[in-house]
């Protein structure tokens, strides 16, 4: 029996920060939350955190992994990617799910999984998934709840390779064009002006002829919302599997075998 009649509280967790409360407390001690007026945070609400990290960017580098092994059999790996900011900052991993048969049969036009997850982590944020079309590929991005976001989709080849950006709804948000003149920069377009760029980066021959590794750079239209962002990440990785993905098979091509950067 305690003295003087004191009884034994029990310690609950602060459900923001997971520290120790007496029983009864009204406020944690740590994070300073008041219990009564605290209200769990939801997917919604998860989801527009993780995106927001896009919002402050103007620009993204995307910096694919280079496996020795595939330089040196052939055989295609899962592709991986990081992705950093206009500051350097890691925003995100991608990392690519696709059947081993289908890789080595299919190669650019096998049908794909894009997770786009925290660094370090297995949550996802973005999921784009590319589908098997022999013809005129297309993508979908969606959120980690499963929202879709919009698509992206190639166009007619000649003379000019087009891509187009639409929302969820269907409306087209923008058109990126590819010219053989200037194989390896891709123009964004909104209502015919243009307003950003992607643009591919040249490796040097030993890179470019000894792996299918790429590195891109991209910029974003001033003042576009966090889903338009989202949406031209993913046609980046469209225009890397679209064009580049064989790279070490179609050296004589004129797109692939571009001996400067334009």
């Amino acid at each position: 029996m305690p003295r003087n009649g004191a009884t034994i509280g029990t310690m609950s967790a602060c459900p923001s920060c997971s520290a120790e409360s007496p029983a009864g407390a009204v406020t944690c001690p740590s994070c300073q939350i008041v219990f009564a007026k605290f209200k769990p945070r939801g997917v919604a609400d998860l989801d527009r955190d993780l995106q927001n990290q896009l919002e402050d960017s103007s620009a993204l580098v995307v910096k694919q992994e280079a496996h020795r092994l595939e330089a040196m059999t052939g055989f295609e790996k899962e592709n991986r990617y990081l992705i950093r900011n206009d500051e350097g900052r890691i925003l995100y991993e991608a990392r690519e799910k696709s059947p081993l048969w289908l890789r080595l049969l299919l190669r650019g036009l096998r049908p794909m999984d894009v997770y786009f997850d925290q660094l370090g982590s297995d949550l996802t944020v973005f999921h784009l998934h590319k589908p098997f079309r022999p013809w005129f590929e297309k993508a979908e991005l969606r959120s980690r709840s499963g929202q879709l976001l919009g698509t992206i989709q190639a166009g007619f080849p000649m003379p000019l390779q087009w891509y187009t950006v639409r929302d969820q709804r269907g409306v087209t948000l923008y058109e990126i064009s590819g010219a053989f003149w200037r194989p390896w920069t891709f123009k964004i377009q909104r209502r015919g002006e243009e307003v950003a760029e992607i643009k591919k980066v040249w490796g040097g021959w030993v890179r470019e002829m000894a792996t299918d590794a790429d590195e891109f750079g991209m910029s974003f239209p001033k003042g576009a919302p966090v889903s338009h962002k989202a949406l031209l990440m993913g046609a980046l990785f469209l225009i890397d599997l679209v064009k580049f993905e064989n790279n070490q098979r179609n050296l004589g091509s004129p797109v692939l075998g571009a001996q400067v950067r334009d």
